[in-house]
């Protein structure tokens, strides 16, 4: 398990790159998203009052994940609260009906996708409308903050997969342990960046996944 530098709140993501080739672009680079070294923990705070670059046009798919409140939704709405403290231009995608389900401070950020906020499998239905509307709102950084359709991307996009341990030890159905997997396996293809919590969940990615270690 990767180590919480000092100062560091749990609950930090560890980033997937090759620690022996560290790049870094400028955050406001269109098509590119800024890495870290493997091993590297970033937190969502404000680090020692930096600021994201002004202007970069930030989108989180929040489509299915608002609500109940339990595992990676408490992920996602802690995510919610602390990027607003990097000072993006945020936009949080929620599904149809469900901005009233967001911070009211976050409201007014909130783009309604019509589709049903509850099944993420009707993203797969949704993925032509939620490109135009990331390219309409000339969005440059999409995050998926858990396992969600990305069949295709209209702008750079950022995965988060928490961990695969449902390949190693099966617990749903044949039928959804296929879904979940496909899921994970296209959307850590297609997206620019891959995202997880430790180095354990990482080498499964790697394995399972077959996704370059400095992706």
């Amino acid at each position: 398990r990767a180590e919480s530098p000092q100062g560091v709140e749990p609950g930090i993501l560890v980033r997937l790159h090759n620690a022996s080739a560290p790049r870094r672009v400028p955050a406001g680079s269109r098509g590119e998203v800024s890495a870290a070294p493997a091993s590297t923990v970033t937190s969502t705070a404000n680090p020692a009052g930096s600021r994201s670059q002004p202007g970069l046009r930030v989108a989180i798919n929040a489509l299915t994940d608002l609500a109940p409140l339990f595992g990676a939704r408490v992920f996602l709405h802690a995510l919610l609260a602390e990027v607003p403290k990097l000072e993006p231009d945020l936009l949080v995608l929620v599904g149809r009906g469900c901005t009233r389900l967001l911070d009211p401070a976050l409201q007014p950020r909130a783009r309604e996708i019509p589709l049903p906020g509850l099944r993420s499998y009707w993203q797969l239905l949704g993925q032509g409308r939620i490109g135009r509307l990331l390219r309409r709102e000339q969005v440059q950084v999409y995050h998926l903050p858990n396992t969600l359709p990305l069949l295709w991307k209209a702008v750079p996009t950022v995965v988060t997969i928490h961990d695969l341990a449902e390949l190693r030890v099966p617990r749903y159905s044949r039928l959804r342990g296929l879904y979940r997997w496909f899921i994970n396996y296209v959307g850590a293809h297609v997206a620019d960046r891959v995202i997880t919590v430790s180095e354990n969940s990482k080498r499964d990615i790697v394995e399972l996944l077959r996704v370059p270690p400095d992706k």
